[in-house]
């Protein structure tokens, strides 16, 4: 990702700061009064004052919808704000963090350091 470039919408949204006693439950409640969903993911990290959550949305208008109007509030069910950005799709062909872009074939792959 580099500022200023395209960004590729997706039906998977990343929502962090979520409170950590927010259960994936509770989650699914919330997040589906914004529409039908596949699936809603928690993840914990140790040490974290807060969690985060992958939320797949079966219609990308939906996903749109939540990132354009609840990004930086209060969804309906949770008590402080969240933020909210696409998450990479499951295809490797959305934003991908932490993953490196492949090198094709016969040209030099850059070293590590």
């Amino acid at each position: 990702w580099a500022p200023g470039a395209p960004v590729r919408e997706s039906d998977r949204v990343l929502i962090q700061g979520v409170a950590l006693d927010v259960t994936e439950e509770k989650l699914n409640q919330v997040f589906s009064q914004y529409g039908p969903l596949v699936s809603v993911q928690k993840m914990d990290t140790p040490g974290a004052s807060y969690s985060s959550c992958i939320v797949h949305f079966q219609i990308q208008a939906q996903a749109k919808w939540l990132l354009e109007n609840v990004n930086n509030n209060i969804p309906l069910g949770l008590e402080t704000p969240v933020g909210i950005t696409y998450a990479g799709s499951a295809d490797g062909l959305g934003q991908g963090y932490g993953k490196a872009t492949p090198v094709a074939s016969g040209a030099a792959a850059a070293a590590p350091y």
